[in-house]
């Protein structure tokens, strides 16, 4: 953790040090590895709590209102204004918090009446509280919760990449003892947006590949869903390793490309978002691993979700999309996109030229061909192509 993060929890926790804890509060936060924030979250939690109950003596107000005393209404204010100031101090570190939005809502309205002095007036027609004894008021934001034999804890997620829709973390299983991946919506997602989303996991749920990445499990309370860890996307596992690759090792990332889009058209889909960034691969002692990901924009049959509203641009993708639009994206964009990767993996660059290989350059001229009747019809023609590259 950050100095800058553990200076502000010290911070608050030096600001409620007067405070005691009503010790049937103490093991909500348990599972929260970071013991000063711990401490904290159990000290808020338990002060509000009984501060609460105290006012719960005094409601509910009807026609008119209660006179609340000036000692809870002091450690309410305090344990109130600091929630506020953590969560936002909090916001841009590794460690987010997030307050329950029950919590959120009655810390604004006693905010309005709460007194540090002579006591608090309570305005009428205030119900009475419904205090979290065993339930927490605060959570980490970006977390997962582990529990498995031995083991129930909340775990940091650390940011790990970023998309047009989705917020990618990485965080260490205690238990498996490896790394794995939240992949988690962005806030601002509309309706249609959060539902393709959970087709992307839904899709890829369905898949049984050994050349597709493979997702565990869905939170549609937090609409994030847990997937494999993979060392390496294509692009930077190329760029980084361009000058010590040999051709066959080019040749059998290739091949498991091949395998893994042969089996997703097999399953009448089109993945529709091509790329190296959407191609991972997993580095062993004796293998390498290729893995399709990313199937955001994937088109299924009978989807109400495949014609999107979306600018389609991208060097990896076939032009005659800027005209045609995605939704009629057909597959011989498919195998224009394809052709694009297998040509980056053949040579590490990214911008089409000639090549001393004509037997490549003609695989380059068929599968990228302007008129896409003269492009292979199916991944398996492209495969044969590709296999005549000397």
């Amino acid at each position: 953790m950050s100095v800058e993060v553990d200076n502000i929890i010290v911070n608050a926790l030096d600001e409620i040090d007067y405070l005691d804890v009503n010790a049937k509060y103490s093991d909500i936060y348990n599972n929260i590895e970071h013991e000063e924030l711990r401490e904290l979250l159990i000290k808020l939690h338990s002060n509000i709590s009984e501060s609460f109950k105290a006012m719960n003596t005094r409601l509910p107000t009807t026609n008119g209102t209660a006179h609340f005393w000036a000692d809870p209404s002091r450690t309410l204010l305090k344990c109130i204004e600091i929630s506020e100031s953590l969560y936002y101090k909090l916001q841009k570190t590794e460690i987010p918090i997030r307050i329950d939005d029950y919590y959120v809502n009655l810390f604004k309205e006693c905010g309005e009446f709460l007194s540090y002095s002579g006591g608090s007036t309570i305005p009428s027609d205030m119900k009475k509280i419904d205090i979290y004894y065993k339930m927490p008021i605060y959570s980490l934001a970006h977390s997962i919760q582990i529990k498995a034999p031995t083991i129930n804890r909340q775990l940091v997620m650390k940011n790990f990449d970023e998309g047009s829709y989705a917020i990618i973390f990485k965080y260490k299983d205690p238990f498996y003892n490896k790394h794995f991946i939240v992949k988690k919506a962005k806030k601002d997602l509309n309706s249609k947006e959060i539902d393709r989303f959970k087709l992307e996991y839904e899709t890829l749920k369905q898949l049984n590949s050994p050349y597709i990445a493979e997702v565990f499990t869905y939170d549609d309370d937090k609409n994030q869903y847990v997937m494999e860890y993979m060392n390496w996307n294509l692009h930077k596992y190329i760029m980084t390793k361009n000058n010590e690759l040999s051709s066959d090792i080019r040749k059998k990332i290739v091949f498991q490309i091949f395998k893994a889009f042969e089996y997703i058209h097999s399953k009448n889909l089109l993945h529709r978002d091509i790329s190296p960034n959407n191609i991972l691969l997993n580095e062993y002692e004796d293998a390498l691993v290729v893995k399709v990901s990313d199937f955001g924009l994937v088109k299924v049959e009978d989807s109400q979700l495949t014609a999107l509203d979306t600018d389609f641009k991208g060097r990896f993708n076939d032009p005659a999309l800027i005209h045609v639009g995605l939704k009629n994206y057909a597959l011989h964009h498919e195998i224009y996109a394809l052709t694009y990767v297998m040509y980056f993996v053949m040579t590490g660059k990214t911008t089409i030229k000639r090549t001393s290989s004509e037997s490549l350059n003609q695989f380059i001229d068929i599968g990228l061909n302007y008129d896409f009747t003269l492009r292979p019809k199916t991944v398996n023609e492209l495969k044969t192509l590709f296999m005549k590259i000397i």
